[in-house]
């Protein structure tokens, strides 16, 4: 039976994207990286130190300043990250692999991982207190004025936008022109001024059930703007690095891990499945360790449109 359950762990294989290895909206504002095994992560810090301070994310989403060392860079701690248990029948595992099961089981735990991943980091960004939050007066303002506020108050320190939206605020930059024809003399589109800024506008709507139970990943009612060139720090202003696994230690482990960022674990014995009665199946989760940060908070707004969609 040992030999099924590693046999189990190198048809998973890494539960990666290869092609996309952050979820796509982390994708556009975050730099990714991996570390070695026992490696140490560092950042450098930039042209201007009084805006590169880096704020490391936990588990949570809180954010911890960390302080510059005397040979100028920072150093950021990992934290591990695991799925709930996702089973495979044990006679499955017995009569034979299947690998369409398999290929459904892993998925499943890249999308969670991927989801928990983004959701701490965006929740870092909304809970940020350094990250200036823009918001309007409903009283003599609309959705458009306190976005095109937001580009004011970011095009200083770059450029190369993007927007986050929340599900509610998409609809409503979509529907701003339609539902305010008849006031305008001219015509006004939120889409349109967002394409002469050159910005992508990305709806963020997925949820994903953690410690905090079923959360979005945003606010439907709020949206987060990057520049993702900045002008005082080089890079993207977010970064995300997983550590890949020591190969010798994950083999006594019975995972065949490799090279890999992350890993498939599962229960040594045959369990009851939650729910099912007398079922036995084998427990199998994603596993890793990961760093989140923000080097450059300048280049990130917060947009708060309660009032307005």
């Amino acid at each position: 039976m040992d030999k099924k359950i590693l046999e189990l762990a190198q048809v998973i294989g890494d539960p990666v994207d290869p092609n996309l290895p952050l979820m796509f909206e982390l994708s556009k504002i975050a730099m990714f990286d991996t570390a070695e095994p026992g490696e140490k992560t560092w950042t450098f810090d930039g042209e201007d130190t009084i805006v590169d301070e880096v704020y490391q994310v936990a588990s949570d989403g809180t954010l911890t300043y960390v302080k510059e060392n005397l040979v100028g860079t920072i150093e950021v701690n990992f934290t591990d990250l695991a799925t709930p248990l996702k089973y495979l029948n044990v006679l499955e595992v017995l009569r034979s692999l299947d690998e369409k099961k398999l290929g459904k089981i892993k998925k499943s735990i890249t999308r969670a991982m991927d989801k928990q991943e983004a959701y701490m980091l965006l929740k870092a960004i909304m809970d940020s207190t350094t990250i200036e939050e823009i918001t309007g007066d409903a009283t003599n303002e609309d959705i458009y004025d306190v976005i095109v506020k937001a580009f004011e108050a970011i095009e200083d320190y770059g450029d190369g936008y993007v927007l986050l939206a929340g599900s509610k605020v998409y609809s409503a930059i979509d529907l701003y022109s339609k539902k305010n024809a008849g006031t305008f003399n001219y015509e006004v589109s939120l889409r349109d001024y967002l394409k002469s800024k050159n910005a992508d506008l990305i709806k963020v709507f997925e949820k994903v059930k953690n410690d905090d139970g079923t959360v979005n990943l945003l606010d439907p009612k709020k949206a987060i703007l990057v520049a993702v060139n900045s002008r005082v720090a080089e890079g993207k202003p977010l970064f995300v690095v997983r550590r890949k696994f020591d190969a010798n230690i994950a083999k006594n482990l019975g995972v065949d891990v490799e090279g890999q960022q992350r890993a498939i674990v599962s229960t040594s014995a045959p369990m009851n499945v939650p729910g099912t009665g007398n079922v036995l199946g084998y427990g199998l989760a994603g596993v890793e360790s990961v760093a989140m940060g923000i080097l450059n908070t300048r280049v990130i707004k917060k947009i708060d449109l309660s009032d307005f969609v």
